[in-house]
C-alpha cells in the first residue's frame, strides 16, 4: 500500500509542478490589462464610470490570491511527495528468521534434560564405544537357553538407549545452529558410532531366526522376563525372509555413513549456505523466507503469497542445480 501511496503522491507532484510554473510566470507580468470602453475595450467590456474603475483592481486581487493559494497548495503536495518518496534504510517492518538467542528459554529444546553439558556428552560416547566390542562375546549363545538370551537381551537394553541419547543430543545440538562446526562434528562422531554398533549387531537377526519358533515359544512361556520380548519375535520372525545372512547385514551396516551423505549435504546446503530471499505477507509484512516458512505461504489465502514463496524458495534452489 505504501508504495501505491508513493507513486500517487509523486505523479501529483509532477501535476503540481505543471501548474506551479506557468502561474508563477503570470504573476511575474505583472496585473491584468484594466479595460475601458472605446477602441481598446473587449466585447462585452467595462464602461468607464465608479463601478468600472473599481472592479478590475478587485479582479487583480482575487487571481493574485487564487494564485497564490494555488502555489502553496502544490509547494504542500510537492513536499509530501519528497517525504514519502524518499527510501528508508528502517527494517522494523521486516520478519527475519530469529537467532536462536533471540527466542524465549520455553521454546528451545531442552538438551540439558538428556546431557547436562558437552562434557558429560564427551564421557558417555566413550563409555559407549569402549562397551560395543562387548556384544561380540555373545555371539553363538543365543541358543544355549533361555537364560542366555535373556543376558543377551537385558546387556543390548542397557547399551541401545544409552546410544540413542548419545546420537539424540548430538542431533539436536547440530540443528540448533547448522553453521556450528563443533555440533556438526559431534554428529559425525555419532554417526560413525552407529557404524560400529551396527557392525557389532549384524549377527544377531540372522543367529535369532536360526533358532526353532517352538523351542523359543516355549521358552518365553517358562520365563516371564524373556515373555516381555514376544511382539519382538512376532515381527522378527514374521520378516524372516527380508533378513539376510550375517555378512550381508554387516555391509548394510557399515554403508550407514555413504547412505547418509546426500542428506547430510542437502541439510547443511539449505540450512546453513544458502540464505532464501523475502517477501511480502498477507499483511504487507516483510517476512524473509526458510524451508519452514515455505510450507506456512505456500498454505496462505492469498494466492499471489503463494506464488512469491513458491518463485522465490524454488528459484533460490535454481541457482544451486549444478552443486554436487
Amino acid at each position: 500500500m505504501q508504495d501505491c501511496g508513493r507513486r500517487w503522491l509523486g505523479l501529483n507532484a509532477i501535476r503540481g509542478l505543471c501548474v506551479m510554473i506557468p502561474t508563477l510566470l503570470t504573476l511575474a507580468a505583472g496585473p491584468p490589462t484594466r479595460y475601458r470602453t472605446g477602441s481598446d475595450a473587449p466585447p462585452g467590456g467595462m464602461r468607464d464610470g465608479p463601478a468600472a474603475a473599481n472592479f478590475p483592481r478587485t479582479r487583480e486581487w482575487a487571481m493574485l490570491l487564487r494564485n497564490l493559494n494555488i502555489c502553496a497548495g502544490m509547494c504542500a503536495l510537492l513536499l509530501t511527495s519528497v517525504f514519502w518518496m524518499t527510501p528508508t534504510t528502517a527494517t522494523a517492518d521486516e520478519k527475519k528468521v530469529p537467532e536462536r538467542n533471540e527466542i524465549e528459554t520455553r521454546y528451545l529444546w531442552a538438551t540439558e534434560t538428556i546431557f547436562p553439558s558437552d562434557d558429560a556428552w564427551e564421557a558417555e560416547f566413550d563409555r559407549i564405544e569402549k562397551q560395543i566390542p562387548e556384544l561380540a562375546s555373545f555371539k553363538g549363545t543365543l541358543g544355549n537357553g533361555p537364560e542366555a538370551l535373556l543376558k543377551f537381551l537385558k546387556f543390548s537394553d542397557e547399551l541401545g538407549p544409552r546410544f540413542e541419547e548419545v546420537w539424540v543430543y548430538a542431533s539436536l545440538k547440530s540443528d540448533e545452529d547448522t553453521r556450528a562446526g563443533k555440533y556438526q562434528g559431534m554428529e559425525d562422531r555419532v554417526r560413525g558410532l552407529a557404524v560400529k554398533f551396527g557392525r557389532a549387531t549384524a549377527w544377531v537377526d540372522p543367529e535369532l531366526i536360526s533358532l526353532d519358533w517352538n523351542t523359543l515359544d516355549g521358552w518365553m512361556k517358562e520365563n516371564p522376563e524373556l515373555a516381555v520380548y514376544r511382539q519382538h519375535f512376532d515381527d522378527l520372525f514374521r520378516q524372516k525372509k527380508h533378513i539376510l545372512p550375517e555378512r550381508e547385514e554387516e555391509l548394510i551396516a557399515l554403508g550407514g555413513q555413504v547412505r547418509a551423505t546426500p542428506g547430510n549435504a542437502y541439510n547443511l546446503l539449505a540450512n546453513a549456505d544458502i540464505r532464501f530471499p523475502t517477501i511480502t505477507d498477507e499483511q504487507g509484512d516483510t517476512v524473509e523466507l526458510d524451508d519452514s516458512a515455505f510450507y506456512k505461504y505456500m498454505r496462505s489465502s492469498d494466492r499471489r503469497v503463494r506464488k512469491d514463496a513458491y518463485d522465490a524458495i524454488v528459484g533460490t534452489y535454481a541457482d544451486y542445480r549444478n552443486t554436487s
